[in-house]
């Protein structure tokens, strides 16, 4: 038997060892926190022994050179010994104390059978147990924290979502049906995606808080430029100061628009890689990435000028309302349909036709406009489908003037919306007009 333990086999043991350490390594800081109850865990030491004791179990029953009979004794003796040590160990926890939890319980068993798996030669997998053994351990006080915090409505709100995507969504997908070209699956899809987004949206806002009409800008501007623009601007009629208006109004503005051309950039991407090809997507990247890239550098000197300001102080943003925006969903859910309808009908006229909608399309949702143009890649081309779709952008940053309460604006205000909205618009516009043209 000598023979057939080899260097591996003490390998094996020590990654065993190590195993159960990291899991130890994490009780035993459990046991040593700030009015602890649980000063009788096992620790460092216990768990590393029980990884030991694992990786020779598994290492004596896979033992090459001796007989299956005699391999599977020794490791039964050794998995006797085991239990011999944890019975006891459970009686006096819970018969003799009364304590109630199984956490401790649990722990020891993965912890001798990811020792087990190592001896047996399974070193990815044991370890790859242990640390996620560890970090579920690890992560307990953030999650009651964050639990606390969850209400039942954002649970519900959370689950229909879910049910959504996972429940409904393969149903869905197997029984819709193809109509006039438009596959009836993706407004679904669509749907789920705007719903997803709103849920995602008022999560960040339960997080962060009120912290500021910078965050709201960032984020407004990721879900719903039109809306976030006409609500700051309304409320820049309850601030008196000058210099902390004109601060709050040239930061956001700038913000939002970058927001929204980098949100619906990454959705062109996504939309080409769904609808037409890797190759597609690659090519609307590079070419959304030259257009959106002068926002993205106003952005960040906006952001940078904004932690100077009142923008980043409590008391301004935006409070979130409900989990679950329905009505903005289905409104999305069907101007996708109709814009997807007009661009699939007006391209059997001419490309120009199509492109034409499709920017006029992107005044009221560059979203619906971007995936209307992607779903009729087809017959439209994917040159056509990147140029259109950026077109959509310049188009969607163009109409947040229209959208500014402007009763509450003074009228450089107004003025100063205009000219970024027509800066910030000119970019994907050029990208457009140069790639149709070449």
């Amino acid at each position: 038997m000598e023979a057939a333990v080899t260097g591996q086999h003490v390998l094996r043991i020590l990654v065993a060892l190590l195993a159960g350490a990291l899991i130890g390594l994490e009780r035993e800081r459990a046991r040593l926190a700030p009015r602890s109850p649980r000063g009788d865990l096992p620790g460092l030491r216990s768990f590393g022994l029980l990884g030991v004791y694992g990786g020779l179990t598994g290492v004596l029953l896979g033992l090459e050179g001796v007989p299956y009979g005699e391999r599977l004794l020794l490791a039964g003796i050794a998995g006797a010994g085991f239990l011999g040590m944890y019975m006891p160990y459970a009686y006096a926890r819970y018969v003799r104390t009364g304590y109630t939890g199984v956490t401790t319980l649990i722990v020891m068993l993965v912890a001798y059978v990811s020792g087990v798996i190592v001896g047996l030669g399974g070193i990815i997998e044991g370890v790859s147990t242990s640390i996620a053994v560890t970090l579920v351990l690890a992560i307990k006080t953030p999650v009651e924290r964050a639990v606390a915090r969850i209400s039942y409505e954002e649970i519900l709100a959370l689950l229909e979502i879910s049910t959504l995507a996972i429940v409904l969504g393969p149903v869905i997908k197997a029984y819709a049906p193809v109509v006039a070209g438009i596959d009836l699956y993706k407004v679904y899809l669509f749907f789920v995606i705007v719903l997803a987004l709103s849920f995602t949206s008022y999560v960040i806002a339960r997080i962060y808080g009120v912290k500021g009409l910078v965050y709201a800008a960032i984020l407004g501007g990721l879900v719903n430029s039109e809306a976030t623009i006409g609500s700051l601007t309304s409320m820049l009629k309850d601030i008196g100061d000058p210099w902390e208006r004109r601060g709050i109004l040239h930061s956001s503005v700038v913000l939002i628009l970058a927001a929204m051309e980098m949100r619906a950039s990454i959705l062109l991407v996504a939309a080409a890689y769904l609808f037409l090809s890797p190759k597609a997507a690659l090519e609307a990247a590079v070419y959304s990435s030259i257009a959106v890239a002068p926002a993205f550098i106003a952005a960040l000197i906006a952001y940078g000028r904004a932690r100077a300001t009142a923008l980043t102080a409590e008391g301004g943003g935006f409070e979130a309302q409900s989990p679950l925006n329905w009505g903005v969903a289905v409104k999305s859910a069907i101007a996708y349909l109709v814009l997807a309808v007009a661009v699939k009908a007006f391209s059997l006229v001419s490309r120009g036709a199509a492109i034409a909608v499709a920017v006029l399309g992107g005044l009221a949702n560059a979203g619906a406009a971007i995936l209307g143009l992607a779903s009729a890649g087809s017959s439209l081309g994917v040159a056509s489908v990147i140029a259109a779709s950026l077109a959509a952008i310049g188009a969607a940053a163009l109409n947040k003037p229209i959208y500014a309460n402007a009763a509450a604006l003074k009228r450089s205000e107004y003025l100063y919306i205009i000219m970024w909205s027509a800066l910030l618009a000119a970019p994907p516009f050029a990208v457009a007009a140069a790639l149709l043209l070449s």
